[in-house]
């Protein structure tokens, strides 16, 4: 028989309200795709791999996600780091993922989360994953525009997960950042390859945001 409402002591009934999370407006995990590497900074020059390296992801879903709980990793399996805090950013907006956190030591950027592995300077293969799910995965080798203290830039038309697999739609960034010598945009705009067509490329920025 269950107890009278009453009869259950006040502790109980003050620890259930904090633990009620309303989740109707809680943004998800992103689904596959939704989600792409748009920017890599693999081999800083200045200062060390260790402080130096970042990834730059980007929200091509159409609504905010949050990646926290979410995994980033390169080609070993050993090396998945959770990102355990909350990361919110919407459609379009940008996500940095970086070694370390001192912009004034790191070649100033800012990341928004952490990981602890180094990435490869000559190739690798980076990946994202949401519980079981792989949201994006890109490998880059030596035909990509790999060049020390560059970052490579993801051009502005290609933003999908199949068209950021290919070569010929990564460039050289072209501006810099801090005041270690490195070029590249963490958090901020790419820039149009100069070898990317338009006409294809618009289209399928535009299946994207739908």
């Amino acid at each position: 028989v269950n107890p009278d409402c009453d009869t259950i002591p006040d502790g109980d009934t003050d620890i259930e309200p904090e633990v009620e999370v309303d989740v109707d407006n809680a943004p998800d995990w992103p689904a596959s795709g939704k989600v792409i590497f748009t920017e890599i900074m693999n081999n800083p020059v200045g200062v060390a791999d260790s402080v130096g390296e970042w990834v730059e992801l980007t929200n091509i879903g159409g609504t905010q996600f949050d990646l926290a709980g979410c995994e980033f990793a390169n080609s070993l399996d050993d090396n998945w780091t959770s990102i355990d805090n909350s990361t919110i950013f919407g459609n379009m907006q940008k996500v940095v993922l970086g070694r370390s956190a001192d912009s004034g030591s790191n070649g100033g950027y800012t990341p928004s989360t952490l990981f602890d592995f180094d990435l490869g300077d000559g190739g690798d293969t980076l990946r994202l994953r949401c519980g079981l799910t792989v949201i994006d995965e890109v490998s880059y080798d030596s035909n990509f525009p790999l060049e020390a203290g560059y970052a490579m830039n993801l051009s502005v038309f290609m933003f999908t997960d199949m068209e950021n697999d290919y070569a010929e739609n990564w460039c050289v960034a072209a501006s810099t950042y801090g005041g270690a010598g490195n070029y590249g945009t963490p958090g901020a705009s790419n820039i149009l390859c100069e070898a990317q067509p338009d006409g294809d490329a618009e289209e399928e920025i535009e299946f994207s945001e739908e």
